[in-house]
């Protein structure tokens, strides 16, 4: 075994999986490499291995390092870099200026944790706002777990699409199975907006079903999200899976 290549899915595998994951990996004398192309800068500054303190030997980065832009990037240990130096990587892009001027400019925006606190705030905000929208209909769904970067789990999966569905129709982009990342950038007013626009559709949605979505376990649905959305085995999911809220 070479490597092993996860990306953390951070509201269904607390911390001390990850650090589990590393050290069997580790034994082994393979490597560990982090996908932290969404969660990079959503946890703390350079990704989840650096809020929880793990150790990868690589990561790759994208999406936040830039703010969008067109740029990603490899880090890691250095003995592991250094391996590149024995073959060829180039691509089209690679002196574009740009990406790289909007990425020290992100980072920069970054460093005094301002922008992430915001993304906290704002996330937990909708977080709370949803999951008191399905407990005013006595949904069995909820909105978990890190507000910078949560997911949002119905009992039943076509409630599910059906109150996100409603919700293009207000103008709220949003889909189910889809990761939920607030931008620092939205104001209580977009929150306020989308909170009330939920509560719209929701019974919208249920009366298009005709389907209460009461009678299924939220576990069962956990298990089937994770192994829909990222291939979790069940057993993974019923170990390390809880309701729990984050900062």
């Amino acid at each position: 075994m070479a490597a092993v290549i996860i990306t953390p899915e951070v509201n269904f595998f607390p911390p001390e999986y990850h650090r589990e994951l590393q050290n069997l990996v580790h034994r082994r004398g393979a490597l560990l490499i982090l996908d932290e192309a969404m969660t990079g800068f959503r946890y703390g500054l350079g990704g989840d291995h650096t809020a929880v303190g793990l150790a990868p030997d690589l990561i790759t980065l994208s999406k936040g390092l830039a703010n969008g832009m067109a740029l990603s990037a490899v880090a890691g240990r250095a003995e592991v870099l250094n391996a590149a130096e024995k073959t060829y990587l180039g691509n089209t892009y690679q002196r574009e200026i740009t990406p790289f001027a909007a990425a020290l400019s992100t980072l920069d925006a970054l460093r005094n944790g301002a922008a992430l606190a915001r993304m906290r705030q704002v996330g937990m905000q909708i977080i709370n706002g949803l999951n008191g929208v399905f407990a005013s209909e006595q949904v069995r769904a909820r909105a978990v777990a890190w507000p910078t970067m949560f997911d949002v789990v119905f009992a039943n999966a076509d409630l599910g699409f059906a109150l996100f569905q409603e919700m293009w129709s207000r103008g709220f982009l949003m889909q189910y199975g889809g990761r939920f990342m607030p931008s620092a950038a939205l104001s209580d007013a977009d929150v306020q907006a989308a909170i009330e626009a939920a509560g719209q559709a929701l019974p919208a949605a249920l009366v298009r079903l005709e389907s209460t979505g009461r009678d299924t376990d939220l576990m069962a649905a956990a298990v089937r999200f994770a192994g829909d959305h990222f291939l979790a085995t069940a057993d993974l999911v019923r170990r390390w899976f809880t309701e729990r809220s984050h900062p």
